[in-house]
């Protein structure tokens, strides 16, 4: 019988990055079964959370990303969608974290 080498056989988590208000007070209002990443808005978080889920993207470590709209800026928005359309990444831009609680993966 052949070995079953690291991944295989098992099914992956989806991976899902929401991008906007603050991080952790964001956290416990998603509920999902997939692999949730969360990054602070830049006015938020720092310069750094743009970089970061940037790099995420291209490292192929996001599977979708939700961007709440109402806690951040349009041209960083617009940057993210950007990275995500040259990776063939979905995204949807949410409303808020009442629309985010309703939108199930």
């Amino acid at each position: 019988m052949a070995a079953v080498g690291p991944g295989r056989g098992k099914r992956r988590r989806w991976r899902l990055a929401v991008v906007g208000g603050i991080a952790d007070a964001t956290a416990h209002h998603i509920e999902t079964d997939a692999k949730v990443r969360y990054y602070a808005s830049s006015k938020q978080g720092g310069a750094g959370e743009l970089r970061r889920i940037k790099a995420s993207i291209r490292r192929g470590g996001v599977d979708e990303v939700w961007i709440l709209t109402c806690w951040i800026g349009h041209s960083e928005c617009h940057a993210i969608v950007e990275e995500c359309n040259k990776r063939g990444i979905p995204v949807h831009r949410l409303r808020g974290l009442g629309q985010a609680r309703s939108w199930r993966r």
